[in-house]
């Protein structure tokens, strides 16, 4: 494990909303940080035509197993939390999405599966995902245990899960790229245009090409 990689940052949050579900343990300096921030950017926007859009509020509900939990000891609802809120910083700057976690569990992935599709599913089911949302929108599920893929994501579903990555900068990439899957956007392979959906730059931009922003617009009020 990187030293670094246990190091809780501050991350950009987009509204008081985002500040509801804190983890209870959220480091009250880095809280600070960001709570300065987004009062400054609220006093910034009040003469902002930018108010006109209205943002499509996502209701986010982040699991996680026995390994994600083992690796990020008593910070792993921040850790999680800082990899939603960065996954959606592009979301809500292009189309006016914000991810707002609302609910924190735990499940109990099988040590002995790595195929992530079948993963996916043991969270949605052990959660009772699929019968009961609980007022959530979308499912992030998040893992250390080793899989198949980096992630798995249902097109234009509700649900995605994760791998945690070399570093908190490489989740939330994953987890941008997960939640495009939910509004419809393909894979690019790992050679195509320079977009977050193409495997070979994923890791190093999070912007999408053009046809995966329109894909994401067509679809924004998806949740």
């Amino acid at each position: 494990m990187i030293e670094e990689d246990l190091k809780i940052k501050p991350v950009r949050i987009e509204n008081s909303k985002d500040l509801e579900n804190l983890p209870a343990n959220y480091p009250e300096d880095i809280k600070k940080i960001i709570t300065g921030n987004i009062s400054a950017k609220n006093v910034n926007l009040q003469s902002s035509i930018a108010q006109a859009t209205t943002t499509n509020t996502v209701n986010v509900w982040i699991i996680a197993d026995e390994e994600y939990r083992s690796t990020f000891g008593s910070n792993w609802q921040t850790k999680a939390y800082n990899t939603i809120e960065g996954a959606d910083d592009a979301f809500n700057n292009d189309h006016s999405i914000n991810f707002v976690v609302g609910k924190y569990s735990t499940w109990d992935s099988t040590d002995s599966e790595d195929n992530c599709s079948v993963l996916l599913r043991e969270a949605q089911s052990e959660s009772g995902w699929n019968s009961n949302h609980q007022g959530m929108d979308m499912l992030a599920i998040f893992t250390d245990q080793s899989m198949d893929k980096r992630g798995r994501s249902e097109r234009l579903g509700d649900a995605w899960i994760m791998k945690h990555q070399i570093t908190a900068d490489w989740d939330w990439h994953v987890g941008q790229h997960e939640a495009s899957h939910n509004y419809g956007c393909p894979d690019n392979g790992y050679t195509g245009p320079v977009c977050i959906m193409t495997y070979a730059n994923m890791m190093i931009t999070a912007n999408w090409c053009v046809d995966c922003d329109q894909t994401i617009e067509t679809n924004r009020n998806h949740f």
